[in-house]
């Protein structure tokens, strides 16, 4: 990118129900223009003041197909950086990015977003996808990503198309107010008698109605790929629909996997009106 010789200044960010945030945004002429320039350093000058992993055009009042994010192609693990060093990170333009192809393979994380800045949502997505894109010097480029660079990636892409994490969430339940998420901290610390993954991953889809996370993506996301708290926090809500009596923290790993099958049994046959007694026996 040229080096500008105005001034950078944060630019005000789109809130949701603003209708700037459901449009197609349209494709960008000239990437490498004064005017686009200028715009992507005021939009990273924008992700540096309020500690965001990225931001796109839209979010900042401009309907074009361009966000701005950090740069972890030479971070071997995002995963394991601490909050300081994602911000850190250089920031990097992206102009009419494409995503060119997804894994069947999935990833999920709980994700936040400057344009909703109280709350949080758990989204599955593709665990890798290949781009193409403008870049800030205007060559176009083209790579795959993987993990927490292709989380940040799409999110930011689907703001390109209208959609914010809210929509893309796999569940209402998982989408959540800040407080809300920091009061489940306590619980997830105390969940540990957790049931083996596959069933607790196939109840987890079966309530999922969001996103790429649902019962067609069986099969095409493992453990590790996987944020553990969100299936903690779901096990929470299991509870609450299923057996509200019940103290989690005195479950065995064997009473939480029969849950989770008897869920899965229920969500299967909506019209059987057996009790959790004979539905146990079935299984």
């Amino acid at each position: 990118m040229y080096r500008s010789t105005r001034p950078w200044k944060a630019l005000k960010v789109a809130g949701l129900g603003e209708k700037v945030l459901r449009q197609k945004c349209r494709l960008i002429k000239d990437p490498t223009s004064d005017e686009m320039q200028d715009f992507a350093m005021n939009a990273m000058f924008t992700c540096i003041r309020n500690n965001a992993f990225g931001v796109s055009a839209p979010q900042l009042y401009r309907p074009i197909r361009m966000f701005v994010i950090r740069d972890y192609s030479t971070v071997p693990d995002p995963s394991q950086l601490s909050a300081e060093q994602h911000m850190s990170l250089p920031l990097m333009p992206y102009f009419n990015p494409r995503i060119e192809s997804r894994s069947r393979k999935l990833m999920g994380e709980f994700e936040s977003c400057l344009s909703d800045p109280w709350n949080v949502a758990f989204v599955a997505r593709p665990h890798t996808i290949g781009i193409s894109y403008i870049d800030g010097f205007g060559k176009y480029q083209e790579k795959e990503i993987s993990g927490w660079e292709a989380q940040v990636f799409q999110h930011e892409y689907d703001h390109l198309e209208g959609k914010t994490m809210a929509d893309m969430c796999t569940q209402k339940g998982l989408y959540m107010s800040k407080e809300r998420y920091k009061r489940c901290e306590a619980y997830w610390k105390k969940v540990e008698n957790l049931p083996d993954f596959e069933a607790l991953a196939k109840a987890s889809q079966l309530l999922s109605n969001g996103g790429y996370w649902g019962p067609e993506a069986e099969d095409s996301i493992e453990p590790e790929d996987l944020n553990i708290d969100a299936l903690k926090s779901q096990m929470r809500m299991f509870l609450q629909f299923y057996d509200k009596d019940v103290d989690p923290e005195k479950l065995t790993k064997e009473d939480l996997k029969n849950l989770a099958e008897r869920i899965v049994y229920k969500l299967q046959n909506p019209t059987d009106n057996v009790s959790s007694e004979s539905i146990e026996g079935k299984l």
